[in-house]
């Protein structure tokens, strides 16, 4: 029996299919399945995720009422963190939104006290190897990261289409080879990341 692959998990954060975040995952994911890892995407737009929203704070209901709730949003987005929890290696494609991260990537975030609770999701972050995607601003880049901090297995890249001549509501930043050298360098960063954790 051979050793288990490392998984490596794409999530994709763009409200628009198939779009230049997407293509630079899964790009991503090609790269890593050649090095021998189990991937998968996961594409956000093809979920049900919806945003904190009208709630009567019941993920932090054990500090403010002394009972345990359960968050009252049924979505997809328990199933999503389910697949996170499965990955070594996650790639995240991060569009930018009016100079921010979008909301999917926000209620991403929001959304792991109602499924963990307060306190518990710093530690699901714990022992894995990220790479982040940015397409677009280096403030939506600060933001992506920032949850992130102090982390040690983490490598991004900042793709801006403009500085290729491209118009950043059309896709086509993956035929751009130096955007392509620029994702295999942050894939051979990740490699060496893993690498250097399984020993």
């Amino acid at each position: 029996m051979g050793e288990r692959l490392l998984k490596a998990l794409g999530m994709v954060f763009s409200a628009r299919r198939r779009g230049n975040c997407h293509d630079c995952v899964g790009h991503c994911l090609q790269q890593l399945a050649k090095k021998g890892f189990d991937t998968r995407l996961i594409d956000f737009y093809d979920y049900n995720v919806t945003l904190c929203s009208n709630c009567d704070y019941e993920c932090f209901s054990p500090r403010i009422r002394g009972t345990q709730e359960k968050c009252p949003k049924n979505d997809d987005m328990a199933k999503l963190y389910q697949e996170f929890e499965k990955a070594e290696v996650i790639v995240f494609g991060i569009p930018t939104y009016v100079g921010h991260v979008p909301a999917l990537f926000r209620a991403w975030e929001e959304r792991s006290l109602g499924i963990y609770g307060f306190g518990r999701f710093s530690q699901v972050l714990l022992n894995r190897v990220y790479g982040f995607i940015v397409v677009g601003s280096y403030s939506a880049l600060s933001e992506a990261l920032f949850r992130f901090h102090g982390l040690p297995n983490i490598t991004w890249t900042l793709l801006r289409s403009r500085e290729y001549g491209l118009d950043p509501l059309k896709t086509g930043l993956i035929g751009v080879s130096d955007v392509r050298a620029r994702l295999n360098t942050l894939v051979e960063n990740l490699a060496k990341m893993s690498e250097k954790k399984a020993q």
